[in-house]
């Protein structure tokens, strides 16, 4: 039985990304639905899903994320990781060049 998963993020552009990343994982057993906060597509309750898997800056709060999620759904969060493809692209910068690694979210500007 195909399970749905619903992928939750703030941006629509990051959302996109982990949807399809989603998508490629589970392939045929999973219908993947992807939401945006910013979009305006992640507000009110969310339809039911077996898992929902959500960015940690989607929502603000565990009392915000129980607003939008179903009671008793599965729950995980987003933890944004580097592909190997990205990091060969990183290796590449010549050592002691100075970059600019930016996130989308506030919380994360100081990490």
């Amino acid at each position: 039985m195909r399970k749905t998963i619903a992928v939750v993020a703030l941006d629509p552009l990051a959302g996109a990304s982990y949807t399809q990343e989603i998508k490629e994982l589970f392939g045929d057993y999973a219908d993947v639905k992807g939401y945006s906060v910013r979009d305006g597509s992640a507000t009110g309750k969310l339809p039911r899903a077996d898992l929902f898997i959500i960015s940690t800056d989607a929502y603000g709060s565990a009392e915000e994320v129980a607003r939008h999620v179903p009671i008793d759904s599965e729950v995980m969060s987003i933890e944004v990781t580097f592909r190997w493809k990205t990091l060969e692209q990183l290796w590449k910068i010549p050592k002691g060049t100075s970059i600019l690694h930016r996130g989308d979210a506030v919380y994360s500007a100081d990490r």
